[in-house]
């Protein structure tokens, strides 16, 4: 009887062990792991990250912390070193091998359960995406990071997503969408009191309805941005320059000129700016010359035009130099030198062709129809327009349809999930009772045997 207790006990100990790993793998996964000591991977990593050194430097170090990865056996520890790898990579500018890094993780993730890591590598993938102005990729990545970070209740960095999903849409031209996006996002942030990601929020509020045309909209989001930043210890950025060149963007498409340069010259009062943030400097520049053009005070802008465009030019900032040019166009329509008005437009057609800056492509061809007697070019304007009014309609749709999609993927993936572990269960739970049954039955015949031989020598000795 004692043995027969004895294999029940342990048939429920192994039983309890299985539904534990079955059931507790995800959450045992998502447990920090420490990294520690002198040249381990972990450190090797720190290194790879810093920004301070050297690149040739930054790249030995991941290297390094890519041979000792082959040397980890636990497979949680290499999926997490994996993950900080492939991102260490991604700083680097190293497509290809982020790219190696990041699958792998995703795929042990996958296996291991790891939710937290599998979030991040989808954020780092996203990032990889837009980067390499892969838009629609960038969208479906941060979106599938969100709904792991909903999962795993982490509300902050779930609302970054939708952040970071809100900048891809109106990058694609869905302002619509891109406001929708962010409220949503600005809910969750104040929840949390979130002041930084709030003044992100309301920034790319105004920026969407400066660029719908909404322009009382637009600068009350812009100065509610800046309620918000205030709110914060420093400055991160730059930012508040940033908001005042925003503020005197909306202020000259509303026609208001002088209140316009009033906010670029505040925000150029920063002498900080040309060393810490050469591009904000040059666009701000630039936008100066510009609002001084509509007011028809020209004295001094062309050399500010020019200085703009050798920044920009030194930066390659070849989105900057096309807004530039279209600016430096109408100087000289205004100055009534057409033929430089006119190398200029060739120029922004040719800088913009390849660069997905149809806008200013537009801009600069429309002006070539109006100015050259060439048929070609109105064409051209034509057939670019009707593409993006057409690219304009799918584009909202195509948002819709990776969110459902992808939530449709991860239902039927859980559902699948589900009952791989309920077979497994079940499977388990039939072969230790058919264990159980097998034994009991063998230990009674025994048990039986054992009583007529005792029986049986009874009978003898009588």
């Amino acid at each position: 009887m004692y043995s027969v207790l004895h294999l029940k006990n342990r048939t429920y100990l192994i039983l309890f062990f299985l539904l534990q790993h079955l059931f507790g793998i995800s959450f045992a996964q998502q447990i920090p792991i420490e990294y520690n000591g002198k040249g381990s991977i972990f450190e090797y990593i720190k290194y790879a990250k810093d920004k301070q050194k050297d690149l040739g430097e930054r790249k030995e170090y991941v290297e390094k912390a890519r041979a000792l990865l082959l040397l980890e056996k636990n497979d949680s520890l290499r999926n997490k070193y994996f993950s900080e790898i492939a991102l260490a990579y991604l700083n680097l500018n190293d497509s290809l091998n982020f790219r190696k890094f990041n699958s792998e993780s995703i795929r042990l993730s996958r296996k291991l359960g790891d939710s937290i890591t599998l979030a991040n590598d989808y954020w780092d993938l996203a990032a990889h995406h837009s980067n390499e102005d892969v838009k629609d990729s960038a969208f479906y990545n941060f979106y599938r990071a969100q709904k792991i970070f909903i999962g795993l209740k982490d509300s902050l960095t779930a609302a970054k997503m939708l952040l970071s999903m809100a900048r891809v849409q109106a990058d694609l031209e869905d302002f619509t969408g891109s406001e929708i996006t962010t409220i949503e996002a600005v809910r969750i942030f104040k929840s949390l009191n979130a002041n930084g990601q709030l003044y992100e929020c309301y920034s790319t509020l105004g920026k969407n309805y400066n660029q719908l045309g909404e322009y009382q909209q637009a600068l009350f989001y812009h100065k509610e941005a800046l309620v918000y930043l205030d709110k914060l210890k420093k400055d991160p950025k730059n930012a508040k320059d940033r908001s005042l060149n925003f503020i005197g963007v909306v202020y000259r498409n509303m026609g208001e000129n002088l209140k316009a340069a009033e906010n670029f010259q505040q925000a150029l009062a920063n002498d900080a700016l040309k060393k810490h943030d050469p591009e904000l400097y040059a666009a701000l520049l630039d936008n100066l010359a510009y609002s001084r053009l509509k007011l028809q005070d020209t004295l001094g802008i062309y050399e500010l035009f020019n200085r703009a465009l050798y920044i920009r030019d030194s930066l390659s900032d070849y989105g900057g130099i096309a807004i530039n040019k279209l600016h430096l166009i109408e100087y000289y329509l205004y100055k009534k030198d057409t033929s430089k008005a006119i190398q200029e437009a060739k120029d922004v057609v040719a800088i913009t062709t390849g660069k997905k800056n149809y806008r200013d492509k537009l801009s600069a061809l429309k002006i070539l129809a109006s100015l050259e007697k060439d048929y070609k070019y109105g064409e051209a304007y034509i057939k670019l327009n009707d593409s993006l009014v057409k690219a304009e309609r799918t584009i909202r749709n195509k948002f819709a349809r990776i969110k459902f999609e992808t939530d449709e993927y991860i239902e039927k993936t859980e559902e699948l999930s589900q009952q791989k572990k309920l077979i497994l269960i079940i499977s388990v739970i039939i072969i230790i009772l058919g264990s159980l049954v097998f034994v009991i039955i063998n230990q009674r015949i025994k048990n039986k045997k054992l009583q007529l031989e005792q029986d049986q020598q009874k009978a003898n000795e009588e």
